[in-house]
């Protein structure tokens, strides 16, 4: 998969977690992060590390286009470094 930019990411984010009909304040709860960290991964303005992405797989779980997502973001964070 193609990564486009930080934001499309954050964007996906975002729509994974209005669609499990999450708040950020429950979601930030769950990963552990302050509700001003989770806002900025799903700006695009901060990247989750890969404990945080794993996390948020096991949040969404259900859905497979977040576990395709998760993988395409952790490759394109390894290009990065």
């Amino acid at each position: 998969m193609e990564i486009k930019d930080d934001k499309f990411y954050g964007k996906r984010f975002k729509t994974f977690r209005v669609n499990a009909n999450k708040s950020q304040k429950e979601v930030s709860d769950y990963l552990g992060v302050t509700q001003s960290t989770l806002s900025k991964y799903e700006s695009g303005k901060l990247q989750p590390s890969f404990d945080i992405l794993i996390k948020m797989k096991e949040l969404y779980n259900s859905d497979s286009s977040f576990r395709n997502n998760v993988h395409a973001v952790w490759q394109f964070s390894k290009t990065l470094k």
